[in-house]
């Protein structure tokens, strides 16, 4: 959702197709929309050779996202309190103390 509401624009050094991280929110947005369809839509197992795979259910989904979204939020959080500019009247108790 981020990635919709206020994209970040990307350096034209990295010649990507796109100059926005807007597509990515989008294909982001897709998966995670896919990933609930699926698993609303299918009521049997997945089957893949001999390998079976149980299909969640639309609460867990929605419960994983939750919670994914609430540690991203937290992440962003704590480096943003970490990567602050030091406001000057610290930067000058920092000097002082160096000395």
């Amino acid at each position: 959702m981020v990635f919709l509401l206020e994209p970040i624009m990307i350096p034209e050094v990295l010649r990507l197709p796109f100059t926005s991280v807007r597509p990515v929110g989008i294909l982001f947005l897709v998966m995670v929309g896919g990933y609930f369809l699926w698993s609303v839509t299918r009521k049997g197992p997945l089957r893949v050779r001999e390998w079976e795979f149980s299909v969640p259910k639309a609460s867990l989904i929605v419960t994983q996202v939750a919670l994914a979204s609430l540690d991203w939020m937290l992440a962003g959080s704590i480096l943003y309190a970490l990567l602050l500019p030091v406001p000057p009247f610290l930067s000058l108790v920092f000097l002082e103390s160096s000395c």
